[in-house]
């Protein structure tokens, strides 16, 4: 959970709002926090990361990080960055770290816009090319990783919160009554359907894009993925071979995000998803797992009977 924030235009930002900025986003990353500046022709680029290490635990995987001529921030995960980093390594390319962080930069580098298709993984990044004098900001393909911007007449100002945007334009946004009004009225899942945030002027970049922004501040927004309806017409299943390949696929994706330098915790509820989860890594992945649950003193939410079950079941040990 790093926190990522940045500024793209013709303004110089103080120390001050850098200052104020740092201190909102140790919430989200608390391991390190650094920041640069860049000034491309006219425009002033100010880069800041806020670092939760848990790949590859050493300052090497630090940010902002440069490679050629281009600098990342990143905040995420890439799954499969152990199969990527091995196909770079087999063309050549070279690491200095087993972060996710460096195969990100590189593989965006190497690839470019095909990079796209071969992420596995949640992220929200700030891209800046020193060479083309251009910014790219991209969200996961389900926008697991939040990302928000702001255009103002000298330039973009961005954040993984909105408090960070806030805090280094130095400027207290209004609140978006119709949002609330929204969000009272429809519930949690209002928020998400459409790109309008709780504050005016700030948006949401959309799961799935990236928000190209030029030196001449210009933004493109690109879809780089959305979920296509299959209707194919299915004539026949067979179930038994279909839950072999479902559990197959499961398991396998469990897995990959099991990668991890720090040590993973679950959290159990009596759901059938993080039961199965928990399962999964316990039982089929012989993995060391730890869970937690929160117990809710509302008999009628209250789940530990089915969390005991699967507790008793896969005999983590559970908080």
């Amino acid at each position: 959970m790093c926190g990522i924030a940045g500024y793209y235009g013709r303004k110089i930002i103080g120390t001050k709002n850098i200052n104020s900025t740092a201190i909102r986003m140790r919430n989200r990353g608390p391991d390190n926090f650094a920041y640069e500046r860049y000034n491309l022709n006219n425009n002033k680029i100010l880069l800041l990361h806020s670092r939760l290490s848990i790949i590859e635990l050493s300052s090497k995987a630090n940010q902002p990080i440069l490679f050629k001529d281009q600098v990342l921030i990143f905040n995420g995960e890439i799954y499969n960055y152990l199969e990527l980093r091995d196909k770079m390594i087999s063309k050549g390319v070279k690491f200095i770290s087993n972060s996710d962080t460096e195969v990100l930069i590189k593989c965006l580098k190497f690839y470019g816009k095909k990079s796209f298709d071969m992420l596995e993984g949640m992220w929200a990044f700030a891209l800046l090319d020193l060479k083309k004098n251009q910014l790219i900001l991209s969200r996961d393909r389900f926008g697991e990783k939040p990302l928000y911007f702001k255009k103002t007449k000298g330039g973009i100002f961005f954040g993984s919160e909105t408090r960070f945007i806030e805090k280094l334009s130095g400027y207290d946004e209004q609140v978006n009554n119709q949002k609330i009004n929204e969000f009272l009225k429809y519930g949690f899942g209002s928020v998400f359907h459409d790109n309008h945030t709780f504050l005016q002027n700030l948006t949401a970049i959309e799961p799935g894009e990236n928000l190209i922004i030029s030196k001449d501040l210009r933004i493109i927004r690109k879809k780089y993925w959305k979920l296509n309806a299959n209707n194919r017409k299915i004539k026949k299943v067979n179930l038994r071979n279909e839950i072999k390949n479902i559990k197959k696929i499961l398991t396998n994706s469990v897995k990959l995000r099991l990668r991890s330098d720090v040590k993973n915790v679950f959290s159990l509820s009596g759901g059938v998803d993080s039961g199965s989860l928990v399962s999964i890594s316990k039982k089929v992945l012989k993995y060391k797992t730890n869970t937690y649950s929160i117990l809710s003193k509302d008999k009628k939410y209250n789940e530990a009977n089915l969390i005991n079950k699967t507790v008793k079941d896969t005999k983590v040990k559970n908080k």
